[in-house]
C-alpha cells in the first residue's frame, strides 16, 4: 500500500514538473497520491459477485 502511494506521488509530482514547469503546485501532488491509493485501497476489499461454486 505505501508503494502505491509512494508510485503515485513521483508520478503526480513528475506530471506536475513537466506540464507547470514551476513548483507552485506541487503541493497537489500528495493530496493526488492519497486520493488514488485510498480509492485502490477500497477497491482490493471489494470481491464483486460471489461465486457459489467458489471453495471458501
Amino acid at each position: 500500500m505505501l508503494g502505491v502511494f509512494l508510485t503515485l506521488l513521483l508520478l503526480c509530482a513528475l506530471l506536475i514538473g513537466k506540464t507547470t514547469h514551476t513548483y507552485r503546485y506541487m503541493w497537489l501532488a500528495p493530496i493526488v497520491a492519497a486520493v488514488f491509493s485510498a480509492a485502490y485501497a477500497l477497491s482490493l476489499h471489494d470481491d464483486g459477485p460471489q461465486d457459489p461454486n467458489r471453495p471458501h
